[in-house]
């Protein structure tokens, strides 16, 4: 006899206790399964993402709601501890200690939190959280992975076995960051000798992967980037940044080539080039995609998504058409040609926050809050999610020959095996 539209948030962990949440009316409903008594209840907003957690003695309840702040509820007297008030905006719940006095959450940026229910919290980061995995990509060949870390370095690891074979990098301190990503975006060179990585500062770094020094540095206002993107394989870099500019660099020797001429100025958070390096799709602040013929710099559309918080995007390796997805969003694909909507993908619904498509475009990769789900485009039906409750996926890498893939997450990164009967090859951290 729940709510109607009510969704189940929360499963305690002897099983006797459910927390539910109604998207429609926004009641959430903690109550216990045998006797259908309800032992708390308070509202929350409509239509939302909620993730929650019940401590193992049923007398607390954690609850986030999508873009609102961490909410600690004392169960026994239905009212919500004062000491909530000091956690960081956004912190997300994922699991109480037994004794119930400690709640282990998550941030906006990903990286893990140890509050203290008591009438002063006090939060403090493990030494290791600086070295979660970040970004992640895989060399051309497929035989090593490159990590990117919250302190700014770098690790090449071998993809066999996980084995760490060389870090560098320029460590940047948790008070430099203020809460902000060491790096929004990474990739590698064609011929996997160089790693080309952005971040917070306004700079541009190139790295060299077999010596681990910096090749060079490009640096000032327009190379504050939100992403990066290789034209043609060539010496030429396309970046963009955060107040809207699209700028060609020569990576030789770091100068501008050219620039695109942008009405609007909207932000940009993602740039992605076609495989034939003709085409340039922009997602912009607003959720619209612009798609710009490079040789030109000419705006040929823009697709109105009609989209709230896109954030992950794919080109099909024919370069016909563009998939979007997002945290509170749907995935859709885009023809690129008429910017026309061709379909969505039923089965993914939203949650999605990063997407990698495989060379063939048959197979699509989607990390979502609590998984990574394996589509196959062209039968148009999911043929594998791997996952935990506690995971939250950071970045994918698809390897050339499309065999494996990898991912970094929140508890560590992982090479899996594409193949059906594969075991996956760890690294670092074993969760799968």
């Amino acid at each position: 006899s729940l709510p109607s539209h009510a969704t189940l948030v929360a499963l305690a962990d002897d099983g006797s206790t459910i927390c539910s949440y109604s998207r429609y009316g926004g009641l959430v409903q903690v109550l216990v399964l045998e006797s259908e008594n309800i032992l708390d209840e308070f509202k929350v907003g409509v239509d939302n993402e909620l993730l929650s957690v019940i401590s193992q003695d049923k007398t607390k309840v954690a609850v986030w709601e999508t873009n609102s702040d961490l909410r600690i509820r004392d169960i026994q007297t239905k009212t919500d501890l004062k000491a909530h008030q000091t956690l960081p905006k956004r912190s997300q719940p994922i699991i109480f200690t037994p004794d119930n006095g400690i709640l282990f959450t998550r941030t906006e940026e990903g990286t893990l939190q140890i509050v203290s229910i008591d009438e002063e919290i006090n939060i403090e980061r493990p030494e290791n959280d600086a070295k979660q995995p970040q970004l992640i990509a895989l060399t051309p060949d497929g035989s090593q992975l490159i990590h990117s870390y919250h302190d700014g370095t770098f690790a090449v690891l071998d993809s066999s076995n996980g084995e760490t074979l060389m870090s560098f990098g320029n460590r940047v301190g948790v008070e430099q960051l203020q809460g902000r990503l060491a790096f929004h975006s990474l990739i590698i060179t064609p011929d996997g000798s160089k790693v080309i990585v952005a971040g917070y500062r306004p700079s541009i770094e190139v790295w060299s992967l077999i010596e681990g020094t910096l090749v060079n540095h490009f640096s000032g206002e327009e190379a504050h980037c939100t992403s990066l993107a290789l034209i043609n394989q060539t010496q030429r870099l396309v970046t963009s940044t955060i107040d809207g500019n699209i700028i060609v660099w020569n990576l030789a020797d770091g100068t501008i080539h050219k620039r695109f001429e942008r009405s609007g100025k909207s932000g940009i958070r993602q740039i992605l080039v076609t495989p034939n390096s003709n085409k340039l799709a922009a997602l912009t602040d607003t959720n619209d995609i612009e798609l710009w013929a490079i040789g030109t710099r000419t705006l040929r559309r823009v697709i109105k998504t009609r989209s709230s918080q896109l954030e992950a995007m794919v080109i099909t390796s024919d370069g016909k058409a563009i998939i979007t997805s997002g945290p509170r969003d749907e995935t859709k694909m885009w023809d690129l040609e008429t910017g026309s909507f061709i379909r969505g993908i039923e089965s993914w619904k939203r949650g999605v926050t990063t997407m990698a498509i495989s060379s063939g475009s048959q197979l699509i990769l989607a990390g979502k809050q609590t998984e990574v789900t394996i589509y196959d485009l062209k039968a148009n039906k999911t043929l594998r999610a791997l996952g935990s409750k506690n995971l939250r996926t950071y970045s994918l890498s698809l390897s050339p020959d499309d065999s494996a893939f990898a991912l970094s997450t929140s508890h560590g990164s992982a090479i899996v095996s594409l193949s059906p009967n594969s075991t996956p090859s760890q690294c670092e951290t074993n969760y799968l």
